[in-house]
């Protein structure tokens, strides 16, 4: 489970997929893009059998895209970084020969949604129903934990510190302020309201 996308990450602090990448989630790499309209294809690439999904960021030396959908072992559609998923694709630059790669910070997101899952008890047969206000909280840990592992060996050290220590603060503060509506039984309607801070439990 993760509460939060690539995108989102990149929205918050657009190098992320530049130096700050992970090589040991790199997804694929290649050299042999072709980005018409909204259409990016590789005739070198296996996008499903490596992982790539929606949510996940297209890398080119231009800049960064969003990935729309996975179309196909070897075509994705792609997008201008937009406002939100439900508005238009916006077609970026086109181009051929295009260098590319695909990173993900999904294990990091997933890391996040567990403690946040058990910050507010939240078991394994219960459904949240407002993922989407548990975003924010979400962004700022997977940047917390990413600016943490970057740090290590790093000679920028102390900058990278310093950012996850902010990042843990927001992550702390946005946790604290979330309330979750909590599905107990199955049924598809909110059973709790789960409020942050002390954790205070209503029934709705």
């Amino acid at each position: 489970m993760r509460f939060s996308t690539d995108v989102d990450v990149l929205k918050r602090e657009p190098e992320m997929f530049g130096d700050l990448t992970l090589s040991s989630q790199q997804l694929v790499t290649g050299s042999d893009g072709v980005l018409t309209g909204s259409m990016f294809t590789s005739a070198s690439a296996a996008f499903t059998d490596s992982g790539v999904a929606a949510g996940h960021v297209l890398r080119l030396d231009a800049g960064c895209c969003e990935i729309v959908s996975v179309d196909g072992p070897t075509q994705l559609t792609v997008s201008v970084v937009r406002a939100n998923e439900d508005a238009p694709v916006i077609p970026p630059p086109g181009g051929n020969g295009l260098a590319y790669s695909i990173s993900t910070f999904d294990p990091q997101a997933e890391f996040v949604a567990d403690l946040i899952m058990r910050y507010f008890h939240i078991a394994a047969n219960e459904t949240v129903l407002n993922a989407d206000d548990l975003r924010g909280a979400s962004v700022y840990g997977v940047l917390a934990a990413v600016f943490t592992a970057k740090a290590l060996p790093d000679d920028a050290a102390e900058v990278y510190l310093q950012k996850a220590a902010l990042y843990r603060r927001l992550f702390e503060q946005a946790r604290a302020a979330a309330r979750v509506l909590v599905d107990t039984d199955g049924g598809g309607e909110a059973n709790e309201k789960r409020q942050g801070g002390s954790v205070r439990l209503q029934r709705v």
